[in-house]
């Protein structure tokens, strides 16, 4: 087996591991509406971006499982990626996004968790190569990868964190505010973007 198609398939295996703790640990609707809209927003967001942004798209030569233009990995990324920068940041503060203690710290930890992760995934995607990027960035991190990037996945953090809690305490149904949450991913997705075009405006003031 290819050695980049197996590593597609652990990372799609290893993301029920997360359902699996999400399950155990924070209940049946928490899971459903966290990780379906989750996986609604990447496989949306990442076409999106491939087909209609002048930012990046999907290398061809390296991905093996696809839907649409976006590796089928994505369907399973932003909510696996949020998901341990949730669990993670909500012991270090002490705090509950749900439950609303220290709400504000487990947000803003979850965002410096993304943006450190993307220090490693973005270069090490930039490397294999995994993404192919459409413009020049004005600064990058090594291995080529826009500065821009921290930004990116700081940002989606937010917008999903901040989405996720008012529709998780709906009175609905786990599976009607699943659908809430999924319908919301269209909101996510041009705000996301818009967040990304404050940061490259930022970028070209700051350099000029």
């Amino acid at each position: 087996m290819d050695r980049f198609l197996f590593l597609e398939i652990l990372a799609l295996a290893l993301t029920g591991l997360l359902v699996y703790h999400s399950l155990r640990c924070r209940g049946a609707a928490f899971t459903a509406i966290f990780f379906t809209g989750g996986a609604l927003l990447g496989v949306l967001r990442e076409n999106a971006v491939a087909l209609w942004t002048p930012l990046y798209a999907y290398n061809p030569a390296t991905f093996h499982l696809w839907i649409g233009q976006a590796p089928l990995i994505l369907g399973v990324f932003w909510s696996y990626t949020i998901y341990m920068g949730l669990s993670l940041s909500e012991v270090i503060a002490g705090g509950s996004l749900v439950g609303g203690r220290r709400r504000g710290a487990v947000v803003l930890l979850a965002m410096a968790f993304l943006a450190a992760y993307a220090c490693f995934n973005e270069v090490y995607a930039g490397l294999f190569p995994m993404v192919l990027w459409k413009f020049t960035p004005a600064a990058t991190l090594w291995g080529g990868a826009p500065v821009m990037v921290l930004w990116g996945y700081a940002g989606m953090a937010l917008f999903f964190l901040l989405f996720f809690i008012p529709v998780y305490r709906l009175r609905l149904p786990a599976a009607g505010r699943a659908a809430v949450f999924s319908a919301s991913t269209l909101l996510m997705i041009p705000l996301h973007l818009g967040w990304i075009w404050l940061f490259s405006r930022l970028m070209l003031l700051a350099t000029r």
